[in-house]
């Protein structure tokens, strides 16, 4: 008997990834003032620091990705933008492992997979470092 079996795992991911899709941008829509009337303190990094984390400007752009302004929610944090829509492309991904199970395990064997998930994986490291990098040295 295994500890966390796999279907526990995908329904774990699957109910955080749907409760993040569907509650927050409802917290965030209006970004900056909502979120302080509701006891959210800010960003303790940069009330730390005195410096942005990787993740400031995230709940504004997902405020902008709510209302439909893409550009604008890339604008305000483009590793929040992408980092979103790889969970809620993860999400199909999770009901169709969920409802069949063993059926997306093959996928991942496949070479090509592993490429395109390992070239993601960059350009999502290359995004953050590319936009906190330069946030870091001049703000």
């Amino acid at each position: 008997m295994k500890l966390f079996p796999e279907k526990a795992i995908i329904l774990f991911v699957l109910a955080a990834s749907l409760a993040f899709l569907i509650i927050a941008p409802t917290i965030a829509e209006d970004a900056g003032t909502h979120l302080r009337s509701v006891g959210f303190p800010g960003c303790s990094f940069r009330a730390l620091l005195g410096k942005p984390c990787p993740l400031c400007g995230g709940s504004t752009a997902l405020a902008r990705v709510a209302s439909g302004d893409l550009l604008g929610a890339w604008k305000a944090n483009p590793f929040a933008f992408l980092l979103l829509a790889t969970l809620a492309a993860a999400v199909p991904l999770l009901l169709i492992a969920l409802a069949w199970p063993g059926s997306v395990r093959p996928w991942f064997r496949n070479k090509l997979v592993q490429a395109a998930f390992i070239t993601w994986v960059m350009i999502l490291a290359l995004t953050l470092v590319l936009h906190w990098i330069p946030r870091l040295l001049w703000n």
